[in-house]
């Protein structure tokens, strides 16, 4: 009897310690994220650059020295066409998955897109994605909002496939 009180005592205890360890990194994801997607939308191009998963950005082709050229013009872009973010909200974060050693999850968000040139707002939902390759320590960040969640696998070997992406979905207010 005391073996079965001990092993169920273990059993609780390492539950619970799993989820509480799955809540505080949730917790850290969202928080990272939010750095990720406030700086990206603000375009400060160094804490963007912080937080991209740039191992993406090399399989699109833009090379390790490009990337605050790329980010620049992407942002004059924007401006150009008189684009700038209203409002941006982050649900929290789907389960972490662990594929190969690596820690991945979908982080949801919704944001409120405002073109001044063509006098609207859109609402946009998509996910971005979170990936770590150091146990949790440090996350990096891909917005999925243009990327088929069949279609992410051929692009990212990496991408946990049981991972499920928010699809786009915009609607003009």
């Amino acid at each position: 009897m005391k073996k079965i009180i001990v092993i169920s005592f273990i059993f609780v205890f390492s539950s619970t310690h799993i989820f509480a360890q799955n809540s505080k990194d949730k917790k850290f994801v969202r928080q990272e994220a939010t750095n990720f997607i406030k700086a990206y939308n603000n375009a400060d191009i160094d804490v963007t650059l912080k937080y991209v998963y740039k191992p993406f950005l090399a399989i699109l082709g833009i090379k390790e020295d490009g990337l605050k050229t790329y980010y620049t013009t992407l942002y004059k872009q924007y401006g150009e066409m008189g684009q700038r973010y209203d409002h941006v909200s982050l649900e929290n974060p789907a389960k972490i998955l662990v594929k190969d050693n690596v820690w991945q999850c979908a982080v949801p968000y919704q944001t409120t897109i405002v073109n001044e040139t063509q006098k609207m707002r859109i609402e946009t939902k998509a996910s971005i994605w979170a990936i770590s390759e150091d146990k949790g320590k440090t996350w990096r960040f891909i917005d999925l909002v243009q990327y088929d969640q069949n279609k992410i696998p051929s692009l990212l070997p990496i991408f946990d496939t049981d991972l499920q992406i928010t699809p786009l979905e915009q609607k003009k207010l």
